[in-house]
């Protein structure tokens, strides 16, 4: 497929999109938000027109050519997306030009439960097998950046061992669950949070593994208060990197 041959709005007017940022490109006064991340709907990098809206509620923006992008991950990175943003763009950023990574702003806003309940979102196609496998896409890449070992994936997702290695194969049966769901929200929001904390990827990656002094966690690693395998030990690390955030 050419890199510009994609489908027009009207035959593709909602893109789900995985692995996303967003990056604020910024001329004096103006600036442009642009998503980049994985089509989930066609399989390949994809780079939007500027954000026109967004509706935190349903994780979902409208762009300047009328698409819809529903989110359905955490934030991320992709290469192929990154690559036709920078055929676009250029690889260099111009002088007086200023590129900046503002993914977590819009995910801060998704996180924030709006009144009346769950964010719609959660509703619109999680339980498919299609945003299930995109998920746990997310947490298995997670998981090898952590260095997390098959039975400390087991724990954090309550999973038996043959389920896991299907998942890990791709083969899901069936939408995921709502415990399931949850601890896959916890351990996105504490990678993301991870990654504005100690931009540093090395940093960012052992820093679950190593002793922490805070209350929360007496001399334990982050990651051992998690390994205790309750969804709410994964909500405590959750918490306490947004109160480090600020948030």
């Amino acid at each position: 497929m050419s890199l510009w041959n994609v489908p027009d709005v009207e035959h593709d007017p909602v893109i789900h999109l995985d692995r996303w940022q967003v990056s604020r490109l910024a001329i004096g006064e103006m600036a442009w938000d642009i998503f980049t991340g994985w089509d989930i709907n066609n399989a390949y990098g994809r780079c939007s027109t500027p954000i026109e809206s967004f509706e935190p509620d349903s994780a979902s923006a409208i762009t300047r050519s009328g698409r819809r992008y529903v989110l359905v991950s955490s934030p991320g990175y992709d290469d192929d997306a990154w690559y036709v943003f920078e055929a676009r763009f250029g690889s260099v950023v111009p002088p007086g030009c200023r590129l900046i990574n503002v993914s977590l702003e819009y995910w801060h806003q998704i996180q924030r439960p709006p009144v009346g309940g769950e964010h719609a979102w959660r509703g619109i196609d999680v339980t498919t097998v299609e945003v299930g496998q995109a998920g746990l896409r997310i947490f298995f890449r997670i998981a090898s950046a952590w260095q997390l070992t098959e039975d400390q994936q087991m724990t954090l997702l309550a999973m038996e061992r043959t389920t896991l290695r299907q998942w890990k194969a791709g083969k899901l049966q069936n939408g995921l669950g709502d415990d399931t769901r949850e601890r896959l929200s916890h351990v996105f929001a504490i990678y993301a949070a991870l990654q504005v904390l100690l931009p540093e990827p090395a940093q960012a990656d052992t820093w679950l593994s190593r002793p922490n002094a805070a209350a929360e966690f007496s001399g334990r690693s982050a990651l051992s208060k998690m390994l205790d395998g309750r969804t709410s030990d994964l909500l405590a690390v959750h918490q306490y990197l947004d109160s480090c955030l600020g948030w």
